[in-house]
C-alpha cells in the first residue's frame, strides 16, 4: 500500500465524513490518490520537481523559459566574443565611438542609453571591470557595442560628444 501525501492526509481529515453524493470519501480519495502517484512517478522519472499547475502546465513554461535563457546567454556570448574581437581590431562602430567619447563608468549607464535593463545585462556579461578589462583594449566599447547588438535603443537619435 502507497504512503498518502501529507497534504492529502490533512485535507481527508478535514473532509471528514462528508464526500460526493453517491461515493464514500475513502473511495473517491484513494483513486485520486492512485492519480497523484502517478503523475509524481512520472515527474521522477523525468527528474522534474513537485508544483506547477494542472497537467505540470506550469513546469512547461518553466523549461521552456529556461531553454530561451540558455539560448538568449549563448546569442549574448556569442556577440561578446564577435564584438570584442571588432573592437580589438579597431572596426568600431563610428556612431557608438562618438557616444563612447569621454565616458565615464562612475555615470553608468552613459545617457543616450534607452534600455537600462540591456545596458546591464551588456555588462554584466562583459565584465568592462573585471575579466573585460583583461580581455579587451576599450571594455566598455565592447560593452556598447554588445548592447546595440542585443537591440537596445539609443536616445536622441545618437548624437555624440564632439
Amino acid at each position: 500500500m502507497s504512503r498518502i501525501p501529507p497534504k492529502k492526509l490533512k485535507a481527508f481529515a478535514e473532509q471528514g465524513k462528508k464526500g460526493k453524493k453517491g461515493k464514500r470519501p475513502d473511495e473517491e480519495d484513494e483513486r485520486e490518490e492512485d492519480e497523484d502517484d502517478e503523475e509524481r512517478e512520472e515527474r521522477d522519472e523525468k527528474g522534474e520537481d513537485e508544483g506547477g499547475g494542472e497537467d505540470g502546465a506550469e513546469e512547461d513554461e518553466t523549461d521552456d523559459e529556461d531553454e530561451e535563457e540558455d539560448e538568449d546567454d549563448a546569442a549574448v556570448a556569442k556577440f561578446v566574443h564577435e564584438e570584442g574581437k571588432r573592437v580589438n581590431d579597431g572596426k568600431h562602430d563610428g556612431q557608438l565611438k562618438k557616444l563612447m567619447a569621454g565616458f565615464d563608468p562612475e555615470e553608468n549607464p552613459p545617457a543616450w542609453v534607452g534600455d537600462e535593463a540591456k545596458w546591464d545585462r551588456a555588462k554584466e556579461a562583459v565584465d568592462p571591470e573585471g575579466d573585460g578589462e583583461e580581455k579587451y583594449d576599450d571594455p566598455w566599447a565592447v560593452v556598447a557595442h554588445v548592447y546595440k547588438r542585443m537591440g537596445g535603443k539609443i536616445k536622441g537619435g545618437g548624437k555624440g560628444k564632439g
